[in-house]
């Protein structure tokens, strides 16, 4: 059981990182945001990318957690389901 929820997680989490490396609006999106919560921030290059990295992080761990949480459930509930008797 543990080892289909860790398989499932790592194969979210890679589409994940795929997802936000061929999506065309994340870096956009990502300096939209960072200057409506600092608008007075003039951060250089390299911090710009390690905001953007940052940001695709805590996108990955928030949908491995969600991940874990729905596949444990899941298993766990599909675990509990009666099995047919024999006639």
């Amino acid at each position: 059981m543990l080892k289909i929820t860790v398989l499932f997680t790592l194969l979210v989490m890679t589409l994940v990182l795929i997802e936000n490396a061929a999506s065309n609006d994340w870096t956009p999106m990502v300096k939209e945001n960072y200057k409506r919560i600092y608008p007075a921030a003039s951060p250089s290059t390299t911090d710009w990318y390690y905001i953007e990295r940052l940001a695709i992080i805590e996108d990955d761990f928030i949908n491995a957690v969600l991940m874990l949480a729905i596949t444990f459930t899941g298993l766990y509930i599909g675990s509990t389901l009666k099995k047919p008797t024999k006639t």
